[in-house]
């Protein structure tokens, strides 16, 4: 991990690839949490960083509309 875990993109990033990809996420204590995820909303200023990061591991991502 590196950086502010609510504020830099790369972190955030790498937050929802494991989300995604392993069913967990890793509170900000560093403690992690298995977590199902049945969507992700991708905000404005994080979305290209993190569609980037869930292309590079084969994620396909579908809108709801």
């Amino acid at each position: 991990m590196c950086g502010d875990p609510l504020s830099d993109r790369d972190e955030i990033a790498w937050r929802c690839v494991r989300l995604v990809t392993r069913g967990e996420i890793v509170a900000v204590d560093g403690s992690v949490i298995p977590l199902r995820a049945d969507s992700l909303y991708l905000r404005g200023d994080t979305s290209s960083a993190v569609r980037a990061a869930l292309d590079a591991v084969g994620v396909e991502l579908r809108s709801f509309a």
